[in-house]
């Protein structure tokens, strides 16, 4: 892969594998990080014929973050970069000041009326409505189990004040 793209995320840890598979070479695959401050691999070396790699992330703070994995068999070389984004979850008070169609994450939320597909949450600072279109790619609702009361973290998507009513549209799944 020419860069391993944790993306934008909420989670101070996560991790990814990769496929490394190499043609023509004579020894085994070394693997080290530039910096290695934030990110680990699973292993040092890998076999030429091909092996999984696990690259793990732990970033306790918000931030944008960048290292290289060198990859090394004998007298060749590549390097591969690799991306993170970590944001802090936000309020309500938060994620209402934001310009319309901005990626928002929210702080834990609680459901406080749920009608088809709008589903009203809140927390200590405001409300809002989350719009919950469905997941284009199995077309069943985000939300399709929650109720009134239930607690709702890791809530991601496009914010727009529709008219004057703040809005998120739900882009990943959230946890109840």
């Amino acid at each position: 892969a020419p860069f391993v793209n944790f993306g934008t995320t909420i989670e101070p840890t996560g991790k990814r594998t990769i496929q490394v598979n190499a043609n023509k070479l004579t020894e085994d695959i070394a693997v080290s990080l530039k910096n290695g401050s934030i990110f680990s691999i699973s292993s040092e070396v890998l076999d030429r014929d091909g092996d999984a790699l696990t690259i793990h992330y732990d970033a306790s703070a918000a931030g944008s973050y960048v290292d290289s994995l060198i990859l090394r068999s004998g007298e060749t070389e590549t390097r591969v970069a690799i991306n993170l984004h970590r944001i802090n979850p936000m309020t309500i008070a938060e994620a209402v000041t934001q310009e319309d169609n901005t990626m928002v994450y929210l702080n834990e939320v609680e459901v406080t009326k749920k009608f088809d597909t709008y589903i009203y949450v809140r927390d200590e600072t405001g409300s809002m409505l989350l719009f919950d279109r469905a997941n284009g790619a199995t077309g069943k609702r985000y939300g399709a189990d929650v109720k009134a009361g239930h607690p709702l973290t890791g809530v991601t998507g496009r914010f727009i004040n529709y008219f004057g009513v703040p809005e998120v549209s739900p882009t990943a799944q959230f946890k109840i």
